[in-house]
């Protein structure tokens, strides 16, 4: 491990600690609260919904409208919308009843031609949406707008969704917090003094508060799995490169980032989780064999030695070792599935294996293009400054990470073979140890939600996310409960790649323990 970067994530972690009384003082003042959901139709699956659509039992308008009414009835209190569509959706919901009504197609070939006709979906903003805003929460971009569909959206919309609103994200997706200076901060719904998380907490938010009942989100660091924690949801980030990335912004021209950066939904029910994906990965997702069942009784169950402690990284929170713990015995007990504890030696070297990794990519786009003077970039430092006095256009988050990109995290770019190395070695014997009837349960991040703008202090945990995107894995976050402030908790299902089945597999059996999303009270 390097020195200089585990000692000044101690340092953080101390000062958050000396801090702690200030920071609960924080939590403790007055919050808006989320209204109940009192609508029927926002308590059903999607899967559930578009089968009552094909069934003519309710219609497509009625669903549309319902979540739109939510959507007005909360985003007030959190914050989570870019820009929406609503008329256009109406109109399109009104044309989905008229199919329906005028058609004669049965049922059965309704489903199979657009499984998820009718029903709405809410997308983050990265993700093209023709005619909507694709600022991606930079006030350098503003005004500018999608031209086409993303790839992922043209399926989605295939299989009959009708696609509300963008959600907001952190600018240009970078931040364990969705705040930007485009649309300020996003709330989670559980306690709107803790942060949805980042950066898919546009989407986090919505799904948690029950304003959308499916989502699409992008995790290249854990951006699926740690909003989809925060707000008590499910979250699948895919094998590497199954989900096209053709509309999502921002691009590099560094191939190398597309084996880490995913596309996936997020879900309130488990049992959407699967159908979603088998429409995201179309002829690409062949290769995964999502049709085949899967025998859970014949499947190795891993877990991690050493209670997950690191030197620098914050601690996983007690509750979400003890869900851990009970997720092993249950499938145990109930499946009689094989455990085994396994300590990867180079985990330990996580952290900096994953910055190493993320921070040597090239091809980002210039976040430092002035757009006063193209031939000249913003200095850095100045814009710090500039931004601690409200005048900057550029967010504090975006120019931390563009000095921590240009120092590479401060450990140097000549450790890049040591690390690769490294990390090829953990990759190998990761895979080899789950083969195609293996799986890993893990933290999706060490703790709940935290308060806002305490990036800072948990930024090192997301290496519990990020690991796996450096190896290309498949993992589902699912919820398992809520800690003592009433947060939502969770863990991750990894498989070794190409086996995203044996994560949903498990993460459908073990929802029957904990029960899955629960509103906010």
């Amino acid at each position: 491990m390097n020195l200089l970067v585990r000692i000044s994530g101690f340092f953080i972690i101390l000062g958050e600690t000396l801090l702690a009384p200030f920071l609960w003082l924080l939590d403790s003042l007055p919050r808006q609260r989320v209204p109940p959901i009192k609508d029927e139709l926002l308590l059903l699956s999607a899967t559930q919904l578009a089968k009552k659509i094909r069934n003519q039992q309710v219609s497509c308008e009625e669903v549309i409208k319902s979540y739109i009414n939510r959507i007005r009835e909360v985003n007030p209190i959190i914050n989570a919308v870019s820009e929406e569509r609503y008329e256009s959706a109406m109109h399109e919901a009104r044309e989905a009843d008229r199919f329906i009504k005028n058609h004669y197609l049965s049922k059965e070939k309704l489903k199979n031609l657009k499984p998820f006709f009718g029903v709405p979906i809410t997308l983050k903003e990265c993700c093209g949406v023709e005619g909507l805003t694709w600022s991606v929460g930079s006030r350098l971009r503003e005004g500018i707008r999608a031209y086409e569909d993303s790839e992922a959206l043209k399926r989605l919309k295939g299989a009959g969704f009708i696609p509300l609103l963008v959600s907001s994200v952190p600018e240009y997706c970078v931040g364990l917090e969705s705040i930007n200076l485009v649309n300020g901060w996003t709330k989670n719904p559980y306690n709107t003094n803790r942060t949805s998380g980042g950066s898919s907490g546009g989407e986090g938010a919505l799904l948690g508060s029950g304003a959308s009942v499916v989502g699409l989100g992008t995790d290249f660091a854990g951006s699926i799995r740690i909003p989809c924690q925060f707000n008590g949801i499910y979250g699948h980030k895919t094998t590497s490169r199954i989900v096209p990335k053709k509309g999502f912004y921002p691009d590099t021209t560094d191939d190398r980032t597309y084996d880490y950066f995913t596309i996936g939904p997020m879900t309130r029910y488990v049992e959407d989780l699967m159908p979603m994906l088998k429409i995201l990965s179309g002829a690409e997702g062949t290769c995964l064999n999502l049709s085949e069942k899967v025998d859970l009784s014949k499947l190795k169950v891993f877990f991690s030695k050493g209670k997950y402690d690191q030197f620098g990284v914050p601690k996983v929170q007690k509750e979400i070792v003890a869900g851990i713990n009970e997720a092993r015995q249950y499938l145990e007990s109930h499946l009689s599935m094989e455990t085994e504890e396994i300590e990867i030696e180079d985990f330990k070297h996580g952290f900096e294996i994953c910055i190493m990794m993320y921070l040597t990519l090239g091809g980002l786009p210039n976040f430092l293009e002035n757009p006063n003077n193209p031939k000249k970039d913003l200095n850095v430092y100045m814009e710090v400054l500039k931004n601690l006095m409200g005048k900057s256009r550029l967010s504090l988050f975006v120019l931390m990470f563009i000095i921590l990109y240009r120092y590479t995290g401060f450990i140097p770019k000549s450790h890049f073979p040591y690390y690769q190395k490294k990390m090829e070695r953990m990759k190998s014997q990761f895979n080899e140890a789950l083969g195609d009837n293996g799986v890993f349960i893990y933290p999706s991040f060490p703790s709940s939600a935290f308060g806002h703008y305490r990036t800072a202090t948990r930024a090192y945990g997301i290496c519990f996310s990020m690991i796996f995107n450096v190896m290309g894995c498949p993992s589902t976050q699912i919820p398992i409960g809520f800690d003592k402030s009433g947060m939502p908790i969770g863990l991750q299902i990894v498989a070794a790649p190409k086996q995203d089945r044996l994560c949903l597999a498990v993460a459908e059996e073990l929802s029957k323990r904990f029960g899955g999303w629960v509103p906010p009270t």
